[in-house]
């Protein structure tokens, strides 16, 4: 059983439809990082950038190069035509969506728990930390130039993408990337879970071995979603995609509950025999529209 590789499958949404990759897993190489460091260790004084260090610990070992290069193939073959910063929306979609929430094993991210980004995979879930080295993992093998955003009071990390000059955060050339849910590149969360709320000054750890392009379909993002929440709502973006598709879907029908109103306006009164029969027609159709437009609500909100 430890000598061979295991087919493990992920699923996750991108473009509107569900994708599966499936990745060939070592339980021996599992093994192998179950015993690897997961503490930093020093002599002396504690280093100011021991972090950047204690990270590149898990992002330097080479048993996990197979795995990241097939899923990089993966990627590829998904989405055959897609430009670089194409994989990287898709990489983004993966990690978010095909790994879990580990709510089980919720820990700081500098307390000696990460899991190294075979663990992750094998184990098909992960905290904030064990969900952002994968992500940088395989943005520097699609050649991004990648950082770390810790915050430390939320109990947090993310990464930063590098971006042309204007669109980063933090006073920087890098705009966030949240690992954790389905959340658009460059998109901050208001809030996480139990009403916490990031502070507005990370540290900024460097990623060793990242490679140096940047993402520069930022700016068509940021018009696109512009876009989307006028026509959608300001909730719309932060959704998931299975909320995003309902969300369209009811404000089409909404649009359609509205016209059928107006037009039932003129049903009031003394009214002829044909006239009638229209009017219990448009109400019938109105009706028809609410109860679906109710299903829908319903649907959206066992989502959350």
């Amino acid at each position: 059983m430890y000598g061979y590789p295991q087919t493990h499958t992920f699923t996750f949404s991108f473009g509107g439809s569900e994708k599966t990759i499936e990745l060939p897993l070592e339980a021996a190489v599992k093994q192998k990082y179950g015993i690897a460091p997961h503490t930093y260790s020093y002599t002396g004084r504690l280093p100011k950038d021991w972090r950047t260090d204690y990270y590149a610990m898990y992002l330097s070992r080479r048993d996990d190069e197979g795995a990241i290069r097939h899923i990089v193939q993966e990627l590829r073959r998904l989405a055959p035509r897609a430009s670089g910063d194409g994989l990287a929306d898709l990489a983004v979609a993966f990690v978010q969506g095909a790994i879990s929430y580990d709510w089980q094993t919720f820990h700081n991210i500098d307390q000696g728990q990460i899991r190294y980004p075979y663990e992750t995979l094998y184990d098909g879930t992960g905290v904030c930390a064990d969900k952002s080295m994968l992500l940088a993992k395989i943005l520097s093998e699609l050649g991004y130039d990648v950082v770390f955003f810790t915050f430390e009071r939320a109990n947090h990390m993310a990464i930063g993408l590098k971006v042309p000059a204007g669109f980063g955060h933090y006073r920087t050339d890098y705009t966030f990337v949240e690992s954790t849910s389905y959340t658009p590149i460059g998109r901050i969360p208001d809030t996480y879970a139990g009403g916490i709320k990031l502070e507005r000054n990370p540290l900024i750890v460097p990623v060793k071995g990242a490679g140096h392009t940047a993402y520069n379909k930022i700016e068509d993002n940021r018009q696109q979603e512009a876009a989307l929440e006028q026509q959608y709502g300001k909730e719309y973006l932060s959704m998931k995609p299975g909320q995003q598709g309902l969300q369209q879907k009811m404000t089409v029908l909404k649009a359609e509950m509205d016209e059928l109103k107006k037009k039932l306006r003129g049903c009031k009164g003394t009214l002829s025999q044909d006239k009638y029969y229209e009017c219990m027609q448009l109400q019938k159709q109105h009706n028809q529209k609410v109860e679906a437009y109710n299903q829908m609500v319903a649907e959206f909100n066992g989502m959350n």
